[in-house]
């Protein structure tokens, strides 16, 4: 299972999507394709080579979604400059109480940020502070450069200076 996991992120890095198949056909025989870390791998490698539709298929059959498979499917999404998709299946995730964590919130901001939907970008803000994510540096970066894309300085410079109290309250401590 490793040597196919690792031949399946070499497909993904080079492009290989005929071999990429191949290795998907390699694991439905073995019968490995429902091992979620085969599965994530192979959507994975689908995003990256730009087979989105296949990508979606696997995630779509997944018995139970993880937030792995959540995030990569946003990720392939992004890479293939369809935001609005990736925005569109973090709210499916978020309806379903699937949880977030720090990577699909920076994804999400860089679909809004692609969209220049300022209106979603403070709906994610206030996502990003009640979960509690607010003191996460990389989200922080994300926020303000959603908001700068959009066309919104001072919401972006706003959530700047308060990046910058932060790191000065932490270093009074």
């Amino acid at each position: 299972m490793f040597t196919l996991s690792s031949a399946l992120k070499a497909c993904s890095a080079l492009g290989f999507h005929g071999l990429g198949m191949q290795l998907h056909s390699t694991l439905i025989k073995m019968d490995s394709v429902m091992d979620s870390h085969v599965r994530v791998g192979l959507i994975d490698m689908y995003c990256k080579c730009g087979l989105m539709k296949d990508a979606g298929i696997l995630y779509n059959l997944m018995p139970e979604k993880d937030l792995i498979a959540l995030n990569a499917m946003i990720s392939g999404y992004l890479q293939n400059g369809e935001d609005g998709e990736a925005l569109n299946l973090f709210v499916e995730m978020y309806n379903q109480k699937m949880g977030f964590d720090p990577a699909s919130l920076l994804a999400v901001l860089n679909a809004t940020a692609g969209l220049q939907n300022v209106h979603v970008c403070r709906q994610i803000h206030i996502l990003v502070v009640k979960s509690g994510y607010q003191s996460d540096n990389f989200v922080l970066n994300s926020l303000v450069d959603s908001y700068g894309k959009c066309s919104h300085v001072g919401d972006a410079s706003r959530v700047f200076e308060e990046c910058i109290n932060q790191i000065c309250h932490l270093l009074l401590q």
